[in-house]
């Protein structure tokens, strides 16, 4: 992995959020489809993220187990070398041989190092991608809030469209009298 990608994916991940409403009732179904879209796209970005890192440890696991069993091949050759066999102890012996290959050790630890970074971006892509899930699961929550919201007919403003209330009196009766009053008073 390139030495800048930790932090361009640090950065991604911290980017990778969504705020949600108190009311979504108030906000309708359009918000819901609006907020629903935003977090499947970040979990398919964070689910990408996750699968770039697991691929990045498994390469540098591979190159870790190999690059450490030549390390040994070559210790062992050290060790009889006829240089270092001449020391007197076999722990002067060992220490010489990890001096000589003080190189290869360097990198291998090199390598387990970006191992555990790794570890821990891969730590954080989880994290990142289980709190998208969990908001998803929290917008489904409210789009269930929106639709039995709307189906009771509860609302205020304009929310909700109101019939107009059906009158149970007979109109065209006082029609007939405002006209009788209105002929009389023209009589007169």
């Amino acid at each position: 992995m390139h030495q800048d990608r930790p932090d361009q994916i640090m950065h991604l991940l911290r980017d990778l959020h969504v705020d949600l409403c108190d009311d979504p009732t108030v906000m309708g179904y359009h918000y819901i489809a609006t907020k629903t879209g935003a977090v499947r796209n970040m979990a398919n970005i964070a689910q990408q993220v996750r699968l770039e890192i697991a691929n990045e440890q498994r390469i540098l696991d591979r190159q870790l187990r190999a690059r450490k069993a030549s390390y040994k091949i070559a210790f062992g050759q050290v060790l009889l070398s006829d240089a270092v066999k001449r020391l007197p102890s076999y722990k002067d012996r060992e220490a010489a041989a990890e001096d000589i290959l003080k190189q290869d050790l360097s990198e291998i630890n090199t390598m387990v190092d970006e191992l555990a970074g790794l570890e821990a971006l891969a730590t954080a892509a989880a994290m990142v991608h289980s709190d998208l899930s969990k908001t998803a699961s929290e917008i489904r929550t409210q789009a269930e809030m929106v639709r039995r919201d709307r189906a009771s007919g509860a609302g205020f403003g304009n929310e909700t469209s109101v019939p107009e209330p059906k009158s149970t009196v007979d109109l065209s009766s006082f029609e007939k009298v405002i006209e009788e009053e209105l002929n009389k008073s023209i009589a007169d």
